[in-house]
């Protein structure tokens, strides 16, 4: 496992703290996190910015042309969706093999890699889709899903 120095860590702006909490990158404020928005090739300035929920909302209302309070919908609807194809996906891993938990957090945090790897694979198409179903409904279009976890046994074995 990597030491934390030995990470290239990019330039940043803004400050991550603790309780899911941030110094924000646009508005200065301390505020609860709302991600990071990284540089646009071609700028001037290449510095990835923390930014808080609510300038990440502005920011997303004005780049979509939707209202704050739509953006923060958009938003919590992408995120369910997410947290749906997360668990029908970590509880197809734990079948596959034969477990009924992660045997360590490294073991965990490695599903998780591969399964979010495999959720920013998915067109933004299928996803303007899911983002507008309920849990279960989404539930059951991810277990009919064809998926196999010997590719990630393939990638994992490698590191």
């Amino acid at each position: 496992m990597k030491d934390f120095n030995d990470f290239d860590i990019p330039e940043t702006k803004g400050e991550f703290l603790d309780g899911g909490k941030c110094e924000c990158a646009i508005c200065g404020k301390k505020k609860k996190l709302g991600g990071v928005i990284n540089p646009v090739p071609g700028m001037k300035e290449q510095i990835h910015k923390i930014i808080c929920i609510d300038c990440t909302l502005e920011e997303s209302a004005l780049r979509h042309g939707l209202t704050k309070k739509e953006a923060a919908k958009r938003r919590k609807q992408m995120f369910e969706a997410f947290y749906a194809f997360q668990e029908v996906m970590f509880e197809r891993y734990l079948k596959e093999n034969n477990k009924k938990e992660f045997k360590s957090i490294e073991e965990a945090n490695e599903v998780l890699d591969f399964v979010q790897s495999c959720w920013n694979k998915i067109p933004k198409k299928f996803h303007k889709i899911t983002d507008t179903l309920e849990k279960q409904e989404l539930k059951n279009i991810f277990k009919s899903l064809s998926f196999d976890f010997r590719t990630f046994k393939n990638t994992t074995t490698k590191r």
